[in-house]
């Protein structure tokens, strides 16, 4: 399922709403971030809100992915065990490296910490990004894939 979103203890969002704003700088609610990984897969100088992040415990199973709010950028963790980062239609631009690995899901952990898990538990992948308690990660609309962390 291309572009289906799968975010498991939170809720499933409808197509419509695959963008999830970051605060602007005038709401009450929001915080200072700051990059802590990016794929460096920057192409443009697009931005556009809102934006599609995943928040600590969101995870994707195998054949789920979600899309920039542009959709002209598409994560998925594909079949094959890799998380892979394209641009639309279907030129890869980043991967995780595991393919042929049996990937049950990639989780962005309440840590700050990206993870890929087999099924029997294991880290296969991370970003090593853990000690950042309440980041989140963005499919940015100018193709990048960046983790950002309150400050």
């Amino acid at each position: 399922m291309i572009g289906a979103v799968q975010f498991v203890r939170r809720a499933l969002l409808p197509a419509a709403c695959l963008g999830v704003a970051l605060m602007q700088a005038g709401d009450a609610r929001a915080q200072a971030v700051k990059p802590v990984w990016a794929s460096n897969t920057f192409e443009s100088s697009e931005h556009c809100d809102p934006q599609t992040k995943l928040l600590g415990g969101d995870y994707l199973n195998r054949g789920y992915g979600v899309y920039s709010a542009n959709r002209k950028f598409h994560l998925i963790m594909q079949d094959d065990g890799n998380l892979v980062l394209y641009r639309v239609p279907a030129q890869a631009l980043w991967s995780t490296g595991t393919a042929g690995q049996a990937i049950k899901h990639a989780i962005m952990q309440a840590d700050g910490n990206l993870v890929l898990y087999d099924y029997a538990g294991q880290p296969k992948w991370s970003s090593n990004t853990q000690g950042h308690r309440g980041a989140f990660l963005v499919v940015q609309c100018d193709g990048n894939l960046v983790i950002y962390a309150p400050t």
